[in-house]
This record gives structure tokens, C-alpha cells and sequence, in this order.
């Protein structure tokens, strides 16, 4: 015979936990080994490159300068977080927390989506009808 002392079970409902922040989010060109170059987006939104830079895709301000093994930081708007971020052959996007996106690099057909074929070694505005909620880069020389 087994005897046992009246128990109280109390179940406490917890708010489910978030999926974890990312560290990083690293993307590098798939242009020639002499051509490369990574971007990388830390977890506090700020985005940072090396590597090649011949036609700005360090986005630091800079163009047509030699490729660099320091990282240096992507110059985005005061404040931008940036939650993604996207690389071409030679050209790279970012897709800030508030739905903008900018671009960067190479632009000889149009990729930095400002009408024009002029490169540019500083992140410029992409203008969209709407917030994005993803973006994506094509690995080509030519291609968003």
C-alpha cells in the first residue's frame, strides 16, 4: 500500500522566446578572386567592407582605389539600421530596418537603380514605391 501527500501544480505561461539575433550577416562578390570583395552587417545594423574598390562597392565614399584588407564602415545615413544586406559582382545593397534601400558600387547598366550608369562609392537611395521587405543581388557584373 502506498501512501502520498496531496501535491499543487502551478503552470505559469511564459511568453515565447524570439528567434536569436544574428551575430552577422556575411555576403561576398562572386567576381574574380582579384576583384573580390565582402560586406559584412553586424548585429547593431551597422555594415562594414573590404576587398576590392576599383569601382566603389566598398561604399566608404571611395572609388577606384587599391583593395584593402581593413575593414572600413559603409557609409549609410546617420542613425540607419540596417536588418539585410545584398552583394553583386561589383556592386551592393542594404535594406534598412524602416523598409529603404541602398545601393552602392558598380553601375554600369543601372543596377544602383537611380537611372543613370554612374558608380557610385557612396550608398544612394533606391526610390520604391513601398517599404521592401527583402532584397537580393545578382552575382553578375550587370545585374541587381
Amino acid at each position: 500500500m502506498c501512501s502520498s501527500d496531496l501535491a499543487t501544480l502551478a503552470v505559469a505561461a511564459r511568453p515565447a522566446a524570439g528567434l536569436p539575433t544574428a551575430v552577422a550577416q556575411i555576403d561576398t562578390s562572386r567576381a574574380t578572386a582579384a576583384e573580390g570583395f565582402t560586406v559584412v552587417r553586424k548585429s547593431d545594423g551597422t555594415v562594414w567592407s573590404w576587398g576590392y574598390n576599383g569601382e566603389g562597392q566598398r561604399g566608404d565614399g571611395t572609388s577606384g582605389t587599391a583593395a584593402s584588407d581593413t575593414p572600413a564602415k559603409v557609409t549609410l545615413p546617420t542613425g540607419a539600421i540596417a536588418v539585410e544586406i545584398a552583394v553583386g559582382g561589383r556592386h551592393a545593397l542594404a535594406r534598412l530596418q524602416n523598409g529603404d534601400v541602398y545601393a552602392w558600387g558598380r553601375n554600369a547598366s543601372g543596377q544602383l537603380g537611380q537611372g543613370t550608369t554612374t558608380l557610385s562609392g557612396t550608398p544612394l537611395k533606391v526610390t520604391l514605391p513601398r517599404p521592401a521587405v527583402a532584397i537580393a543581388a545578382e552575382i553578375g557584373r550587370a545585374h541587381v
